[in-house]
């Protein structure tokens, strides 16, 4: 069975924006936008597929001796590989998708405000999640035909959307799904590109400082759990002394080439310009998406109902209050330059005492992986 409906992938790198960009798109009377993050694309995105057939063959099981189950398949359009279908193995490909927040989220009926890393914002979450799991399972598991991985995918964002409480009347047909893809942007593309899915990617794009500043504080709020001793100024050293900057300086240069080569597929939103924008933008957005433009856009929507326009100016982390010294290093490093060659140039004793901070931190960690690898 091929997939015949239209998608919206979201993406980009940890802490850019991507909700935004979702609760604009949501309010347009032709999209569907799913706010959880669950990447179910992941599983095949990075794993490894021989393994996760051979799990698949092995769960098939003694379910192959009930002759009223017929065998049918999850089949690759450019690979010669196939998973065949059970219950158990869709169960085991969700485990690997972080598919249990959703449950989570329903059980709570609040979902994390992940537009700002205010740890104390929410959001009402009314989703029926049984409804959601016999909606899949009987589209899934009662099916006479194989399926593409894309089909795979959109019975569940069909099913998703269907398990929405609201008094709004469902009408799925000539739907567009807007969803969250997952964060390796470049296997994504990759992936949806080889399997001719029906979709556009947007990425989203922020600036470096920005990013960082987001990812240090969504790692302290987490640690701070653990140990009540860790400072933030603690975790913007560790995150230093890696290769962070790098690393995501040599991702977003990958999707721009991407861009460059395929722009009919894959779209660069810059989060901060579309927000100061939003009307020009939006509309720049329409026409990538060959849908018509609603003015609607230009304000955040969560389910089609209007939330405050101050919500597109919470993704702030950027403004948070951090050493002038140390902003001074992390402006350094995003530069690309050499902090000991800087501090010939211009010494400053303060970036001094934080290079020697992260360059201890750094041999402290090899250390550490070295013990752990012998």
């Amino acid at each position: 069975m091929q997939s015949k409906r239209t998608k919206i992938i979201v993406t980009g790198l940890p802490g850019s924006g991507k909700i935004i960009i979702i609760k604009s798109l949501d309010g347009h009377s032709n999209i569907i936008s799913i706010p959880t993050h669950d990447k179910l694309l992941s599983p095949f995105l990075e794993r490894d597929l021989k393994n996760i057939k051979e799990t698949s063959d092995s769960f098939f099981g003694d379910i192959s001796l009930n002759n009223n189950f017929k065998k049918k398949y999850i089949k690759f359009r450019n690979k010669k590989l196939k998973f065949i279908i059970s219950p158990y193995f869709i169960r085991y490909l969700l485990s690997l998708s972080g598919y249990y927040i959703t449950e989570q989220f329903s059980f709570f009926n609040r979902i994390t405000d992940d537009s700002s890393n205010d740890a104390n914002k929410i959001e009402n979450f009314n989703f029926d999640y049984y409804q959601y799991e016999k909606l899949w399972k009987e589209k899934i598991l009662n099916s006479n035909e194989d399926l593409s991985v894309e089909s795979f995918i959109d019975i569940f964002l069909e099913s998703y959307y269907m398990s929405w409480n609201n008094k709004e009347k469902k009408i799925i047909e000539n739907k567009i799904f807007s969803i969250m893809g997952p964060n390796n942007t470049s296997e994504l593309f990759k992936f949806i590109s080889s399997e001719n899915f029906n979709a556009k990617i947007i990425f989203v794009q922020r600036d470096l400082y920005g990013l960082f500043i987001t990812n240090c504080l969504r790692q302290f709020r987490r640690k701070i759990n653990i140990s009540s001793d860790l400072s933030f100024y603690d975790i913007i050293i560790e995150k230093l002394s890696g290769n962070y900057i790098k690393n995501q300086k040599r991702k977003i240069d990958e999707i721009f080439e991407y861009e460059r080569k395929f722009p009919d597929l894959i779209k660069i939103i810059n989060i901060k310009t579309y927000i100061a924008k939003i009307n020009e933008q939006s509309k720049d957005l329409c026409k990538f998406l060959n849908i018509k433009f609603e003015n609607i856009l230009t304000q955040p929507t969560h389910y089609k109902k209007l939330l405050d326009k101050s919500y597109f100016n919470q993704m702030n982390d950027d403004t948070y209050e951090i050493d002038p010294h140390l902003k001074k290093y992390i402006d350094i490093k995003i530069k690309g330059l050499n902090v000991t060659f800087n501090l010939i140039k211009n010494f400053d004793l303060n970036i001094l005492k934080i290079h020697i901070l992260v360059i201890r931190k750094n041999l402290l960690n090899k250390r550490i992986f070295k013990f752990f690898h012998k």
